[in-house]
This record gives structure tokens, sequence and C-alpha cells, in this order.
């Protein structure tokens, strides 16, 4: 997905071959949808009960802050990291361990195109201003992506993933300039990599 309007803005994601997918840790670890759905909920109990010093720290006060940091802990989570800063992207790329072993698969950069991704999955009025992530996590589409602690998530399932802009209250966050795509809730479609949900939407 691409975007030609100036005002829209770029995400970049780094990494270490061109050939690892886009594709969040939680679902390249639990291919199953209903599975690693259940896995979330134990993860997100188990690292609000025990790094309450981290996310007090950080100031997160609900299951999507509680979300943001998990991803920025290497914990698993149907988040896939981006930055808004291609330096920031190029550096993971090329210090990456996997980098530079293989010489026909080298480290690369991804661009992706919030606003014209967003527009696509959600139509216009899903799309938050002119720069397309979506920022209010609490209710309206985004019931179905919702991390939840217990149960199955609220609202519709969804299939495709969502470029979203959280809060910048941790400072890691910060420092990468950070934003992600949060996957869908749908199975089995939710479990597909990116680049098989842009084929599809196209």
């Amino acid at each position: 997905m691409t975007s030609q309007d100036p005002d829209h803005e770029w995400w970049f994601r780094g990494h270490g071959r061109a050939s690892f997918q886009l594709l969040p840790s939680l679902y390249r670890r639990i291919p199953d949808v209903a599975a690693a759905l259940e896995m979330e909920g134990k993860l997100l109990r188990e690292f609000d009960n025990r790094s309450r010093t981290i996310s007090e720290a950080a100031g997160a006060r609900d299951p999507w802050e509680i979300l943001f940091l998990m991803q920025h802990h290497r914990v698993p989570t149907r988040l896939l990291d981006w930055s808004r800063n291609l330096l920031i992207a190029a550096f993971f790329a090329i210090h990456d361990p996997e980098a530079w072993l293989i010489d026909a698969d080298a480290p690369c950069v991804f661009v992706f195109s919030p606003h014209a991704w967003n527009k696509a999955v959600l139509g216009t009025a899903g799309v938050a201003g002119s720069m397309g992530p979506v920022t209010d996590l609490a209710g309206g589409s985004m019931t179905g992506y919702q991390p939840r602690y217990r149960g199955t998530p609220v609202g519709v399932l969804q299939e495709d993933a969502v470029a979203v802009g959280g809060p910048e209250f941790a400072s890691r966050i910060v420092a990468q300039r950070g934003a992600f795509t949060v996957f869908g809730t749908k199975a089995p479609e939710a479990a597909r990599p990116l680049e098989d949900q842009d084929d599809a939407l196209e």
C-alpha cells in the first residue's frame, strides 16, 4: 500500500533478512488464532502481575498500554513494531543478528503508509486525521482488536491488521518513534502476514 499525498506520514520497519515475513511474534509462535488469543490473555495477566514497577513507572493505565509495554520488552504480542524514523528502522535491519548471514537474503527496510492501509481496511470513517493511524483505541472499530485478560474479544472479530498510534507514554516508544500495526482476532485469517493481507485488499 502506498500513498502519494505528502501530508500522510510513512512508517518504516527494518528486517535482518528480506525474506522475514511481516507477522507479529505471537502469531509466528502460535499460528492458531484461538490458542494465540488465549495465550495473549495469560501473558497480559502475568506481565501485569509481575511487572508492576515497569508499568507504573511508564504510567501504563489500560490493557492497550500494557500490550505496548509487553511488545517493547520482547513478550510475544499481536503487535508489529514500526518507526516513524527511517534511520531507526535501518539500524534495526543491520543490527539484527540474522543480518548478512545469507548473501542472497540481505537486510531490508519495509516502508508503510498507515493512511492508505487503514483507508483500505476501515474506510474513510476509520482513518484518524490526515496521518491515518487510529488513535482512539477504546471503542468503535477497535473493539474486536482489544487485548483481553480473559475471554474472547468483544465486538466484531477482525481479520485484517490496523495501524494504530497509541499514546507515547514509555521512554522506549518515544526513543524509537514507535508505532504499531495490531493484528486482528478472526480465525484463521488474522494470522496471515501483512503481505498476504495487502494482496487481498488490492
